[in-house]
């Protein structure tokens, strides 16, 4: 069973566009929203938030992201809508392999 949801929602030109999760490009900046999976490995780049890592990390309570903080996919999300831009995520991700 896979955490990671299905589909996303990124800004294109402007508009909430959903697209399969696949399909998320180094640069594209998703939305998230409350109680939604995490698609793809990003940086958040407006705000703060609350992210439940315990799938990956077994930590039990949930952890506190602000601005510039990693987020990984296969997380949940536990409050606020953010938006999150996957470029340096992509290229931590590669880092840590």
């Amino acid at each position: 069973m896979s955490l990671a949801p299905k589909t996303s929602v990124v800004i294109r030109d402007s508009e909430e566009v959903e697209v399969p999760a696949e399909n998320v490009m180094v640069g594209d900046v998703f939305l998230l929203k409350a109680g939604w999976s995490v698609p793809c490995d990003g940086v958040l780049i407006d705000g703060n938030c609350t992210v439940d890592q315990s799938a990956l990390t077994g930590e039990s309570i949930p952890v506190k992201k602000q601005r510039e903080d990693y987020i990984l996919r296969r997380t949940l999300r536990v409050s606020h809508i953010q938006v999150y831009d996957t470029l340096a995520g992509r290229a931590y991700e590669m880092l840590m392999v």
